[in-house]
């Protein structure tokens, strides 16, 4: 037999050595609603507790012992999980001595009628089987309660490591955008970003031109930046494209910064990636992965483009111009002849285009939209309608550009001695570098624009 999960209805099973007596006690219960299971051996009765609990039982005191087995060795009696009651005569008084110190919950004496005796104990049984209903209803609902708490808290956190990286991102973008208006160069900007972020443990910073005949990195006095040795393409023996410059920096960077550094696309102008950037990301789920590559790959290249566009206007005018009554506040100087003597030595190792690309995009940023240069000879520029902010900044940005990353030979420290002078001259001064007495003005050797 097996009980129905039926709340409103207590279980029993009954074993009496009498079945007459048996019968007259089921009677009485069945008058009370409850289920009932009968059993002739203490052996039935031991599966039955088992196979259909129950929330009492009724049990002979002379067969508690019996056919080998001790009741009160039984599983779900040790476990507490059921209420016992003892069935006895006057007879079996010794009986009940040796098991009268054991956990029951009634004794039940023999008597020509079981129903009060049996009315009130299975009120009792009822009362404690309601509180164990909503005991268990209780703890039912605060395991639910716990339960939408760790995932309300789950949530939360979650929500709140977004936010966290969203603020990382949007403290990212204005640390460059500060960096970049103090007039650092690109990958200053760059590099000052994730040194004051937590985005990246490490990067390496990869120049991708398709012009060059290096793969080359970036070397910055930073823990961040890791730098690599130039891989020569012509010892490769390879087709400088675009995929075989990304496969190759891709299989650097998983060396050094492990299998799961993604490649940051820096785009210019043109479609062109002049820039790769590996990054060994600090941690980001996977499915987040792919949306924090995109930030990069767009903001960065963005931010690039922005360096380098020259909006189809020249920076540069001759001399007449230059000079004109137009030309308001003073005049800058800016001598770049220690780099042009290192160019004039072999300028096939240096990206002209590339490095005046770069360099005047930078400029563009820091100057008024009317100041416009006049170029010399021997790598002296001029540029006009300046002030004394606009000085400070120029002279910062050319002294920190990174000149040496246009160049292709291998020797690493020859930047230490290109030494970028900018000064301020007067109108008079100007006039005179321009229209000197002697008839002799300042004119281009070559074209560095």
């Amino acid at each position: 037999m097996e009980f129905k999960n039926d709340r409103d209805r207590l279980s029993a099973h009954i074993l009496l050595e009498d079945e007459e007596e048996c019968g007259v006690i089921c009677n009485s219960l069945k008058k009370l609603n409850v289920l009932l299971e009968k059993h002739r051996s203490i052996e039935s009765l031991w599966e039955g507790m088992v196979s259909c609990p129950s929330n009492f039982v009724i049990i002979d005191v002379r067969l508690m012992n019996s056919m080998g087995r001790l009741f009160v060795e039984h599983p779900v009696y040790k476990s507490g999980s059921v209420e016992v009651i003892i069935f006895h005569r006057d007879e079996d008084y010794p009986l009940l001595k040796l098991v009268e110190t054991k956990n029951f919950f009634d004794f039940l004496p023999e008597s020509v009628s079981y129903d009060i005796f049996l009315r009130n104990t299975v009120s009792k049984l009822r009362k404690i089987a309601l509180s164990e209903n909503k005991a268990l209803e209780s703890i039912s609902e605060i395991e639910h309660l716990e339960n939408r708490l760790k995932r309300t808290q789950k949530e939360l956190l979650e929500a709140s490591e977004i936010f966290q990286k969203k603020m990382q991102f949007n403290k990212f973008m204005e640390y460059f955008w500060d960096s970049k208006n103090n007039g650092e160069s690109f990958i200053d900007c760059l590099v000052n970003s994730f040194e004051k972020t937590d985005i990246a443990k490490k990067i390496i910073i990869f120049f991708s031109g398709k012009e060059r005949s290096e793969i080359r990195t970036v070397r910055k006095e930073s823990d961040l930046v890791e730098a690599v040795a130039p891989i020569s393409v012509k010892k490769l023996n390879k087709p400088l494209n675009q995929s075989f410059i990304e496969k190759t920096c891709q299989f650097i960077s998983r060396d050094r910064l492990g299998s799961n550094a993604p490649l940051v696309r820096v785009i210019d102008c043109f479609g062109q990636s002049q820039f790769l950037i590996a990054m060994k990301i600090t941690e980001v789920e996977k499915k987040n992965l792919k949306q924090v590559l995109s930030f990069f790959d767009n903001f960065l290249s963005s931010e690039y483009q922005s360096y380098t566009n020259q909006n189809g206007e020249s920076l540069f005018i001759d001399e007449y111009s230059f000079i004109s009554g137009k030309s308001k506040g003073i005049f800058l100087r800016v001598d770049l002849s220690t780099l042009f003597s290192y160019i004039n030595k072999d300028s096939s190792v240096f990206l002209m285009k590339e490095f005046s690309q770069n360099l005047f995009g930078g400029v563009r940023r820091l100057i008024e939209p009317e100041s416009k240069f006049l170029r010399s000879t021997g790598g002296v520029y001029f540029l006009n309608n300046c002030n004394i902010e606009m000085e400070k900044k120029l002279r910062k940005y050319f002294e920190n550009f990174d000149y040496w990353n246009y160049f292709e030979d291998r020797n690493e420290n020859f930047s230490r001695l290109i030494e970028p002078e900018v000064i301020s001259l007067t109108r008079s001064e100007m006039t005179n570098i321009c229209f000197p007495s002697n008839g002799r003005s300042c004119h281009p050797s070559q074209n560095w624009s």
